[in-house]
Formats: structure tokens, sequence, C-alpha cells
């Protein structure tokens, strides 16, 4: 069963394209009538708040239908792989149960083999450049959601943050090119059966670009070049300057106070060192610069290295963890609450 967006394409092509909803699950025939016209109306819904005036309002806007932190991993990832039909073809989406949030989430991810450098037309080939905009380059047309959203400066903010936390974790360089040398090693037997079969190497096939691989390591190799190019232009080129808004202009880097994991779920574990908390207040504050919680005076012991703060009752969203002592020491940190 499907529907069409009651949004044009972008860009609106000559043939006046429309966008059409596939619904994937619960199939035709296992659905009934008032399921999917629920599903639809929630949609509708959705795309009505994103492309209205209020659109970026915190409350009432598209976050109202749509869980942000979904579509920011999505769009990172495409931008990340350059996936060429990553917005415009192989976008799945579905809807949380209402006991569990109810919003839409973007998910899962699929279908990257015209990604990672794999492509040789609408530009995918290069390491500079915006999947999300493929449009501006390429005779497609395709939901506007995504130039939509980076017209949101929170999301805008909270996509950089998202971003420079990542780098530091799995899309670290290092870690990544590890994977892919544990990958490649494991593969590396398979892989010239599977050459041995298929004589490509060297031989264009459809769409690969330039310059062609001659040896499988040589096609390891240039792998890991594209990444660690495309790596340094998204670090150079997603905008916005991560902070926490109303709260902080920059997270403190102090060795000594930790907090993981992020993004959490329902705990957060929080270390600290050289730092008198014996009498000290903790509050962790959302993005709009309210307090969400609150945990008094001495609530750490100053010989205690580690505490755990329950965070279940807390909506998703980007933190500030702050104590302040009485001395009037303050110590920050950010969190992702998922």
């Amino acid at each position: 069963m499907q529907w069409n967006s009651n949004y044009p394409p972008d860009p609106v092509n000559v043939d006046n394209n429309i966008v059409e909803i596939l619904m994937h699950y619960p199939k035709d025939g296992d659905i009934m009538p008032q399921q999917f016209q629920y599903i639809k109306n929630y949609v509708d819904s959705f795309e009505t708040a994103l492309y209205s005036t209020y659109s970026a309002d915190l409350d009432i806007g598209w976050r109202k239908y749509g869980e942000e932190y979904s579509f920011i991993d999505f769009l990172l990832l495409n931008e990340l792989s350059k996936n060429v039909d990553g917005y415009r073809l192989s976008s799945f989406f579905y809807k949380k149960k209402d006991s569990d949030g109810g919003k839409l989430n973007m998910g899962p991810v699929w279908d990257f083999n015209l990604a990672w450098h794999n492509a040789d037309y609408c530009n995918n080939q290069f390491t500079a450049g915006w999947a999300y905009r493929i449009t501006d380059y390429c005779a497609w047309d395709m939901p506007a959601w995504w130039k939509k959203f980076v017209t949101d400066a929170n999301f805008i903010t909270r996509t950089r943050c998202r971003w420079n936390d990542l780098r530091q974790t799995v899309l670290d360089t290092n870690n990544l090119f590890f994977y892919i040398d544990s990958v490649s090693n494991y593969l590396s037997i398979p892989a010239q059966s599977h050459y041995d079969r298929w004589p490509i190497l060297g031989v264009y096939v459809w769409p690969n670009p330039n310059p062609l691989a001659q040896t499988y390591n040589q096609e390891i190799a240039s792998t890991k070049k594209w990444i660690a190019q495309r790596i340094a232009w998204l670090d150079a080129n997603i905008p916005g300057t991560c902070t926490s808004a109303g709260v902080i202009a920059n997270q403190n880097k102090d060795n000594n106070f930790k907090c993981f994991p992020s993004p959490t779920v329902d705990e957060l574990q929080i270390i600290y060192s050289g730092f008198d908390a014996t009498n000290c207040v903790l509050n962790i504050i959302d993005d709009k610069g309210s307090i969400v919680k609150t945990i008094a005076h001495n609530f750490i012991p100053f010989n205690t290295q580690q505490i755990s703060v329950d965070v279940k009752n807390i909506s998703s969203g980007i933190y500030a963890v702050l104590i302040t002592n009485t001395e009037g020491e303050t110590k920050c940190l950010k969190f992702m609450k998922q």
C-alpha cells in the first residue's frame, strides 16, 4: 500500500512528479484500513509541521512527530558514505509505539552498494559536496525533508555536536581503518576466490569510478584514502558550532571530569577527580536552558570517584551536566539521552 505526499519533491520538475510513501510493513492484506489511515495521518502531520512556518519550534514543529537524533544519525551516515541513493530511494522510517515515545524514526539504514566511492555519476566519486543536495547537479527529484532540516538552527547545532562526538569514538579515522583492515584480512582468501571467478580487477564495471584498482590491496587502500578525504571535508564543512544553547558555549575538556555512556538510555556514569564535590549541586539542563533534574548538596562523598545518575525519565535530547561546589567551582559536560 502507498500514498502520495501532500508536498512536492525537490526540485519540482517539468513532469510534476510526486513523492510516494510506501508501506513496507505490515504487508498488504495484513494491515487493517484503520491502521493504514492512522499511520498515513501521522506522517501527514509530520510533513505539515515540517513545511510550516513553525517548523523549527521545539514543541509544535516537526520534532513533535519525529525523533530528531534518528534523522541526524541517518544524515551523517549517508553523508559520510556519500550514498547516491540514500535520500531519494533507500530510506526506511518507522513509527514507534505510543508507549515508547510514539515518534517517527529513520531506519533501518540499507542499500550502500553505490556508496563509499562506488559510483561515478552525480558527483558521487568526489570527496567534497553534500549527498543530500544531489538534485542540485543531477536530474532527479526527492523529498525536500533534508533541505528543510538544515534550515533549522537547532538541527544544525545538534548535527555538529553529534558528529564531533562520533569522531572521538566509532568514527575516529584510526578506528575505521582498524575495522577495514580486520575485515579485509578476514576476507582475503574468499576475495581471491571471488576474483578468480569474476576477473574484474582493473576492468570497468558500471558504475565504478576511476582510477580502477589493479589488486585487492589497492581496492582497500583506495577506499581508505577516499574515506579519509571525505571525513576531512565533513570535519571542515558541517556547519554550526557545538554548544548547549543557553547553558555553555563550549564543552569542558577537563580529563578529570567525564560522563558516559553517551548516548545513554537509562543511566549516566560520572567520574571525577581533583574536585571537592562534598558539598555541591548537580543539575542536568536541556538545550533550552531549563533544569530537568537536580541532585542536592552532599550527594557525592569526597572520596568517591564515580557515581550513577538515573536519567530514565528524561526525554531524548542533548543535555549539559553542571556540578557546582560551595567554592564556586563548576564542572560541565554534555551527553545525549536516547
